[in-house]
């Protein structure tokens, strides 16, 4: 079984022949990797040992972008600096072009032509090189609401979605006239997954409640979806969110959501996710990298891989790797101890251990 052939088994909830896995890494990491491999990208991480090959398109793609210093102001308008911290160089935004945007403002605003074909030609490589032996994923995340936090800064946002809807409704849909042309284009070139989605949990619950997202959110997600499988009903869809979103995973398998990534277990228990609504959605994720990747050792490494194989891998339905980007303050050591020993002991068949 190859790389391709073990996700879509896993995506469909059955057994493939070991856990399949997707890691990836902050340009630190990459970087220390490549004077070991001399191999960066998509061709470093198959080698490591990844199923999926991926890349961005849309706002996603901002950050790399800014990471190899190409602009400070994305097509968006939307102004970025990289900023240095002590464990690593982070992307962050510095001016939201519709901070002060009158509605008369917003309806003036421009966005980025979906149309260009330029911002496909990765996708394109992609899948002429490894399509017919790996997974591959276009990251479409940051879709909606992150993107329009990005673009009218996340306190304004807020207050918008309480006071000032019709600008929230017309932002949202703004939005979705690049998502939704950009997805089908995507689509189109016959990816396997198009990975959708935003950042609406914190640690300990919802950045909003269940009624305001199922009022601005839910129903662009699903016509997003509804769009992408229309187009292509071979195309499977990933939704990320960090932090606790147990509330809104119904909806999301109402909608036509395949994979949830990361199911961050500093947030949420994979295992009683897995058993609740794992007949329904496959899991994407799911390894600590709040804790056990940067700071634990190999030893606790090991157990966590093996819960998360026999809590949440039995029957199929997992994407093994961790919740982020690796950090900086993880070892090449630990990235390279992961690939070896999820490969060694995720063989199937698997013990259910669910209990």
């Amino acid at each position: 079984m190859n790389s391709k052939e073990r996700v879509l088994t896993a995506i469909n909830i059955k057994e493939p022949d070991r856990i399949p896995l997707f890691v990836e890494l902050v340009p630190e990491v990459e970087q220390k990797l490549y004077k070991k491999y001399k191999l960066k990208g998509n061709e470093l991480l198959t080698f490591l040992g990844n199923d999926i090959v991926n890349c961005a398109v849309g706002v996603a793609d901002s950050w790399g972008k800014i990471y190899r210093g190409e602009n400070e102001v994305d097509e968006w308008g939307i102004g970025w600096k990289t900023v240095k911290y002590s464990s690593g160089d982070y992307a962050e935004i510095i001016y939201k072009p519709l901070e002060k945007a009158s509605f008369k403002d917003l309806k003036s605003y421009k966005i980025p032509d979906p149309e260009v074909e330029k911002r496909y030609s990765e996708v394109v490589r992609l899948k002429e090189k490894f399509g017919d032996r790996y997974a591959v994923m276009v990251d479409l995340s940051c879709t909606i609401f992150e993107l329009s936090w990005y673009l009218r800064g996340m306190d304004n946002l807020m207050i918008d979605m309480l006071t000032n809807k019709k600008f929230v409704n017309f932002l949202m849909d703004k939005i979705l006239e690049f998502y939704i042309p950009a997805a089908k284009k995507i689509a189109k070139i016959n990816v396997d997954i198009i990975w959708v989605g935003d950042d609406v949990g914190m640690q300990t619950g919802m950045i909003m409640s269940l009624e305001m997202f199922r009022e601005f959110l839910k129903e662009r997600y699903r016509l997003l979806i509804d769009e992408i499988k229309r187009t292509n009903n071979n195309v499977k869809v990933a939704f990320h969110s960090d932090g606790y979103i147990t509330p809104i995973i119904s909806d999301l398998i109402e909608i036509g959501v395949d994979i949830l990534n990361p199911v961050q277990p500093k947030c949420m228990n994979p295992a009683e996710i897995k058993e609740k609504f794992g007949k329904e959605l496959c899991f994407m994720g799911t390894i600590d990298e709040q804790q056990t990747l940067p700071f634990g050792t190999m030893n606790d490494l090991e157990k966590e891989i093996l819960e998360r194989i026999t809590k949440v891998g039995y029957n199929g339905g997992l994407i093994l790797g961790p919740t982020h980007n690796v950090q900086n303050d993880t070892s090449i050591e630990k990235v390279e101890y992961f690939f070896n020993y999820a490969k060694k002991i995720g063989k199937y068949p698997i013990r259910c251990d669910a209990g």
